[in-house]
């Protein structure tokens, strides 16, 4: 008997699954499409446990007669192709003919449709097998209903994110559709609440602001040359994120992401923002669908154009004009960064003396020291990371880097010390650990803050850390937040900045490491893997930057309380501290090893 064989199809269909559906996301995303193809003018998106309970969209569409909704569940069946010819030129976002047989593989799924002059159907699914069908009386338009996603695969289902950051991902998936149909109607709720209404009818530009929450207005131009149209809105005097969140690409009413287009926002706008922080921008390009291969990648996040020099061409053009309508170039290159530093670092006084100070034993800035585990070695590496267990006493403190890195030495070498990283984990295990009464600021102004679509799940669940921490928020209607108070470590800060970029920093989930030690900070296990994650996000925030300068007492104050650390090696996401350039690694690097 030979070795090949054709699938079974609902092995298949699973297979499939794991191409196109990987999460809630991308539940949404197809669902969505296919009402948006179906010529829907308003379309409702409800979930429950960031989808992974729930995930259900209601159109208004031409739904589908029985036989339509019979085949609708198969695989490689779709109304949107029927030539090879026709996908070089396809103009639907979806085409592949796979979503709802590998949707329907992995869920629970029921379809309900009518075509509006007869009777409706109900097509009831369990693991892509039919159950049942049956006529009722439904409204015009189709309703897909997803639940209880990856039941029969609980391998996939265990690789799924909390229900928070799925949720914030639906969202974000959204606000890109919404961008690249603001003629189209949509509404969007979490657990029983309304998150989003947009009407019919609006702008582009409408939608950008109302999804990114940009509180300045954007700048716009129109662009066209040598067949490519490209219509961009832009943040202009000032306003900025902390990371690329608000920059939207759409190409022919898709929204994806793209390296070249990517590229030519951070051209214009590299040197006239401070560090780490991105400009607001949303791109729309038309271009002849014969020079752009929307083919690429099995969810369609990614295309691929014929010339790519024109298109990065046409982009900067176009942001380099909406830029130049208000002199915005000047305003941006002003804007500061105004994320105050520690209040107990601006309090050490300066000396008068500028040369190296000499970290004294017995003084009030103690020798930096950690014991080194019998049997280690220290690498021979030029620069190394310092192993969690190597010796590190500081004797010398040279200087400062670029204004970013502090230099000393010890026994073993030459110390670089990353002071933000540094800085980070010392306010970080002070809050957790409770080191320092936390000093609230009432603002004089409540300051009202818009939040962006893709972080608005993420606030509810968030707000009581924000209060331990010493934030005083409040939701306020849809899609907004009063800030009342914040941590007296931020007086001076822009409230709504800094409340977006840290629930930005809570929507990527990124990853608080286990200090892995044993130890715990006071009340720890009570405290929360959200907790650890708002005080590092705090933490991030509230640290001195690179390129701040300091003098020697500063830097002094900074290393002895990075020595108290318990974990002082690295900051809470895992980036190290400190970097070390052994004695052996200089020699060998001068010849005299």
């Amino acid at each position: 008997m030979g070795r090949i064989r054709v699938l079974p199809e609902n092995l298949a269909n699973r297979i499939a699954a794991g191409e196109v559906v990987e999460r809630p996301a991308a539940v949404v995303k197809e669902l969505v499409e296919n009402a948006l193809d179906g010529e829907a003018s308003s379309v409702e998106i409800a979930i429950e446990a960031g989808g992974c309970a729930l995930v259900r969209v209601s159109d208004d569409g031409c739904g589908m007669d029985r036989e339509d909704l019979l085949l609708s569940v198969e695989r490689h069946a779709t109304s949107k192709i029927s030539t090879p010819d026709e996908l070089d030129a396809v103009r639907t976002l979806g085409f592949r003919g796979e979503a709802l047989a590998a949707i329907a593989s992995v869920s629970l799924m029921t379809l309900t449709t009518s075509q509006g002059d007869g009777p409706g159907w109900r097509l009831e699914l369990r693991a892509g097998e039919v159950e049942s069908v049956e006529s009722v009386v439904a409204p015009p338009g189709t309703t897909v209903e997803v639940r209880s996603l990856f039941f029969n695969t609980p391998a996939r289902r265990k690789f799924l994110k909390s229900t928070q950051r799925e949720g914030a991902v639906v969202a974000e998936t959204l606000a890109n559709l919404a961008l690249a149909h603001p003629e189209c109607g949509f509404s969007f709720s979490s657990d029983g609440r309304i998150v989003l209404t947009l009407p019919t009818g609006s702008s582009l530009r409408e939608r950008a602001v109302r999804l990114l929450a940009v509180e300045d207005p954007l700048l716009s131009a129109h662009w066209e040359a040598g067949g490519i149209r490209v219509e961009a809105h832009a943040s202009g005097a000032g306003e900025s994120r902390g990371d690329r969140s608000a920059q939207r690409i759409l190409v022919n009413g898709r929204p994806v992401r793209d390296k070249t287009i990517g590229h030519a926002i951070a051209q214009v706008y590299g040197p006239l923002l401070p560090p780490a922080r991105f400009p607001i921008a949303v791109v729309a390009l038309a271009v002849a669908s014969s020079e752009v291969d929307v083919n690429v990648h099995p969810a369609k996040s990614e295309v691929r154009f014929r010339n790519p020099g024109a298109i990065h061409q046409a982009v900067t053009g176009a942001l380099r004009r909406a830029l130049g309508q208000v002199d915005a170039l000047k305003k941006i290159a002003l804007a500061p960064d105004v994320t105050a530093a520690f209040r107990g670092l601006d309090a050490v006084p300066e000396p008068l003396p500028l040369t190296p100070f000499v970290a004294s034993p017995s003084g009030s800035r103690p020798v930096v020291s950690v014991s080194e585990p019998a049997g280690t070695t220290v690498s021979s590496r030029p620069s190394v990371p310092l192993p969690m267990g190597a010796a590190w006493t500081v004797r010398i403190i040279v200087g400062q880097y670029r204004d970013s890195y502090i230099v000393a030495s010890d026994g073993e070498g030459l110390l670089l010390v990353d002071q933000h990283a540094a800085h980070e984990r010392v306010l970080f295990e002070q809050i957790l650990g409770g080191g320092t009464a936390r000093e609230v600021q009432p603002l004089l102004s409540p300051a009202l803050v818009e939040i962006p679509l893709g972080l608005r799940l993420v606030l509810p669940s968030a707000l009581p850390d924000l209060a331990g921490m010493g934030f005083e928020v409040e939701p306020f209607g849809e899609g907004a937040a009063v800030v009342r108070a914040m941590p007296g470590e931020f007086e001076g800060a822009d409230p709504a900045r800094l409340l977006r970029d840290i629930l930005a920093d809570l929507a990527r989930d990124r990853q608080v490491l286990d200090d892995g030690d044993g130890s715990r900070f006071p009340g720890e296990e009570e405290t929360t893997r959200r907790r650890r994650s708002v005080a590092a996000s705090t933490a991030c925030h509230a640290a001195i930057k690179v390129n701040f300068p300091l003098g020697p007492a500063k830097m002094s104050w900074l290393l002895d309380a990075l020595a108290r650390c318990r974990v002082p090696k690295s900051c809470p996401h895992g980036r190290p501290t400190i970097l070390r350039l052994t004695q052996e690694g200089i020699e060998k690097a001068f010849l005299r090893g």
